[in-house]
């Protein structure tokens, strides 16, 4: 006790205010150091999560404050009730949660952390969680080093601000589309996202009639590209450049406010209508498509845990309390779907189905196969093959 009693700022002599408000200081630090700048940088590289969530303009704000200041206040909040009880109590938790949250911090500054196993991970953290909370009660310049952090913390919600994808979500380019002739000619684009040209082909290369009929038909009346190949490994990438004719970028999110100028403007300018159904992108701007539809807030905070999680813990721990996103998600895969319930990953079915294929080109048993993978995955079958 006699260490909590000489807590310099947060010491005996000091007003209870200025305990509540240098233990606020020292959550916001290293709450942002710890959990919010990892998150941001996961999202800036990532930010279809913000298009797909129709998270846009004034929203992307308020997330951003609600997960920056609201859990830093809860956390203050409660310590500032236990101090009406016990403000030695309250001390310690002060100096308990802040080791905790820079322990993940420097945790994460460590080479390779993420390949650590769970056991080294807690111990490493509880070490440093320990060294931690002991400079802080012995040593003043630990604490003022801990107040400075903050601005540390200000200043990586100002780089996700400024960061080009997140940028051209708030401040969308204007598109010039100039004359546009309209001829009444009706334009219909369909995209199945993840169905390989593998997946409907014979061995012969000619579309598997038994499996896929309408597909047939459809390849019987039309111009087939076969041997076309994508720009651009991920969805949201790849569909801004069918759309609007341009090279990938990988730095821009798929919406109409960073790519203002696509088949939906055209038509549009060229007095056609315009409906538009789009999954992973928004390239439809609100103007033409009218508003998007947002997803509810206690859907986008589960998420957004969920990514947080995997950008601050080791792959071990990830893997226990949320999905195997990765550090890098936003950059590799944007909207994932949880495959973990699934009892086939997508690499097996694939693999399965080839090998299937080079083995067996009965249609019967080939149909038969098909359909059990299918009700085997629930249904995803095709989409993920």
């Amino acid at each position: 006790m006699t260490s909590l009693a000489k807590f310099g700022w947060l010491g005996a002599e000091a007003s209870r205010w200025r305990v509540n408000l240098m233990s606020l200081v020292w959550l916001f630090a290293s709450w942002n150091l710890s959990i919010i700048a990892p998150l941001l940088d996961s999202l800036s590289r990532g930010s279809t999560y913000f298009v797909v969530n129709g998270i846009g303009d004034l929203r992307i704000y308020l997330f951003v404050a609600m997960w920056a200041i609201f859990p830093p206040l809860a956390f203050a909040a409660f310590n500032f009730c236990v101090s009406l009880v016990s403000p030695v109590i309250s001390k310690g938790l002060v100096v308990v949660e802040v080791g905790a949250l820079l322990s993940l911090w420097l945790v994460g500054l460590l080479p390779g952390f993420r390949s650590l196993s769970w056991p080294v991970f807690i111990l490493l953290a509880l070490a440093l969680c320990g060294g931690i909370a002991f400079l802080l009660l012995r040593f003043p310049l630990m604490r003022a080093f801990v107040a400075w952090l903050s601005l540390g913390a200000v200043i990586s919600v100002v780089l996700f601000f400024t960061s080009a994808p997140i940028s051209a979500l708030l401040n969308p380019e204007s598109g010039e589309t100039g004359e546009i002739s309209n001829n009444g000619t009706a334009v219909v684009q369909l995209i199945f996202d993840e169905l390989s040209l593998s997946t409907i082909l014979r061995p012969d290369g000619s579309i598997n009639a038994a499996l896929f009929p309408n597909f047939t038909r459809l390849g019987d009346r039309s111009t087939w590209y076969p041997n076309a190949k994508s720009l651009y490994a991920f969805t949201n990438n790849i569909v801004p450049a069918i759309n609007t004719g341009k090279f990938p970028d990988s730095e821009s999110a798929p919406s109409a406010a960073a790519w203002p100028e696509s088949i939906f403007s055209l038509i549009h300018a060229g007095g056609g209508p315009v409906y538009a159904d789009e999954s992973w992108s928004q390239l439809c701007s609100e103007d033409i498509c009218g508003s998007i539809e947002s997803k509810s807030w206690g859907s986008i905070i589960q998420s957004t845990w969920n990514i947080a999680l995997n950008s601050v813990l080791p792959d071990s721990a990830a893997t226990t309390f949320a999905s195997e996103l990765g550090n890098d998600w936003g950059s590799k895969s944007d909207i994932k779907r949880d495959l973990a319930e699934e009892p086939k990953s997508t690499n097996s079915y694939a693999k399965a189905w080839r090998e299937k294929r080079a083995t067996d080109g009965s249609p019967a048993n080939n149909v038969s196969w098909f359909r059990e993978a299918v009700s085997q995955s629930d249904g995803h079958g095709l989409l993920y093959l």
